[in-house]
């Protein structure tokens, strides 16, 4: 079950229904996604946004059914406060494991936005420190990581540890290597983008092999 916004769209549900099917793997999903929206916003919301039947919006949705994993996507908040991704983050954890006791809950480690300008130094955009007084800091490696640890921290419910889905991660290593020489093609990933954040057909594809490396353990070329 995917809690989000447009980024989380990114995915391409079907697409990534279709690469799991084509290894055999039964992938049954459903979302709750409002564009722009944080987990706050969607927490708050709780009837508004789009949704897939018959699950639903994420309150009927995660008392009614089990799911064997949801993914939360942070989104223009801080870590900590009574609104931050911290606090979200473990409200709907804690509605998903009344149903759902043996659910794996994954973090949704996006990317950076591109500068206004339309300009991205996508190494250093990624690579910096967090801090709540920081602009775009949230939107780092380091806030990800951050938030899967403090989940896992605070969240003795969970049977299993909260993980990531490290898209920001093999974004900034493609790009790495797309900028040394080692791959053919374009120049550095700010190409896969559609505009500030937006990501292009091939950028969700690199989203939706990330999810399904993660999601199923499994090695993604070839499919």
């Amino acid at each position: 079950y995917f809690i989000g916004n447009s980024v989380t769209d990114t995915i391409n549900y079907s697409g990534l229904q279709s690469l799991a099917k084509s290894r055999d793997h039964r992938h049954l999903w459903g979302r709750h996604t409002i564009p722009g929206a944080p987990l706050q916003w969607i927490w708050e919301h709780a009837d508004e946004g789009f949704q897939k039947p018959p699950f639903g919006h994420y309150p009927y949705a995660l008392k009614r059914f089990t799911w064997d994993a949801i993914c939360l996507q942070p989104f223009d908040r801080r870590l900590e406060g009574d609104n931050g991704d911290i606090a979200m983050a473990k409200n709907f954890i804690h509605l998903a494991v009344g149903k759902s006791p043996n659910v794996q809950v994954y973090v949704y480690g996006r990317w950076p936005r591109k500068d206004k300008d339309g300009t991205l130094d996508f190494a250093r955009a990624w690579s910096r420190d967090y801090s709540d007084q920081a602009h775009g800091s949230n939107e780092t490696r380091d806030f990800f990581e951050r938030l899967a640890v403090e989940l896992r921290r605070s969240c003795p419910e969970l049977t299993k540890p909260v993980l990531l889905v490290p898209v920001g991660h093999v974004m900034h290593e493609l790009d790495r290597r797309l900028k040394s020489g080692i791959m053919p093609g374009i120049s550095g990933v700010g190409e896969l983008y559609t505009d500030q954040i937006h990501l292009n057909p091939a950028g969700s594809y690199l989203v939706a092999c990330t999810f399904f490396a993660t999601l199923y353990g499994e090695d993604p070329r070839e499919l």
